[in-house]
């Protein structure tokens, strides 16, 4: 029997509690008019309920017409990693829906904080 699979692609984020950090993630689509979210939430107590939004920003890289790149950056600041506790147990995502209305789970992955 044949298995079908749709599993986001793992990137784990490792960082110090208070400190500000950002990664970019590259897509080669054009997302232009989705809508993107993200969320970090506590996966010791897997309730999937974000306790830290992220905030992104989206670029589109148009420079060449016939490769169409969009690089989402996703970053979190001092006040919300300083909200987290060192050694949890974390896990983040990121979600798009289409224009046409499919969500998607397309990336997740541990999200660790250490202390200084």
């Amino acid at each position: 029997m044949a298995t079908i699979q749709q599993i986001p692609a793992t990137v784990d984020v490792q960082l110090v509690k208070g400190d500000e950090f950002s990664w970019p993630l590259v897509f080669s689509a054009d997302l232009t008019d989705y809508t993107l979210t993200s969320g970090i939430y506590n996966a010791g107590l897997n309730t999937g309920t974000s306790v830290v939004t992220p905030t992104f920003t989206v670029t589109v890289d148009d420079t060449d017409p016939e490769d169409i790149t969009t690089t989402v950056l996703v970053s979190v600041v001092e006040t919300q990693t300083s909200s987290l506790t060192a050694g949890g147990n974390y896990r983040w995502w990121l979600r798009w829906v289409s224009p046409g209305g499919v969500t998607r789970t397309v990336v997740s992955g541990q999200f660790r904080v250490q202390n200084p």
